[in-house]
């Protein structure tokens, strides 16, 4: 698992490679997606905050988005 203070290194290890997204400041953002069912549908997103040192300091999981009700 994906934890609070893992290094970029593990995280890359465990989940393959991300969408990022380097800020001059030595943060890093990194943007899992999945793909939803529908065509109009999107997929769960895992988003992983790195501080300049490379450790985990914050994730979020948006939950799949369906688009409009039928």
């Amino acid at each position: 698992a994906v934890v609070l203070g893992t290094d970029r290194q593990a995280a890359q290890a465990r989940l393959g490679p991300a969408e990022t997204l380097a800020f001059d400041s030595g943060y890093e953002v990194w943007v899992y997606r999945a793909r939803g069912q529908a065509d109009d549908a999107e997929g769960p997103e895992l988003v992983l905050l790195f501080d300049p040192q490379g450790r985990l300091s914050k994730l979020r999981v948006k939950p799949p988005y369906r688009g409009r009700p039928p």
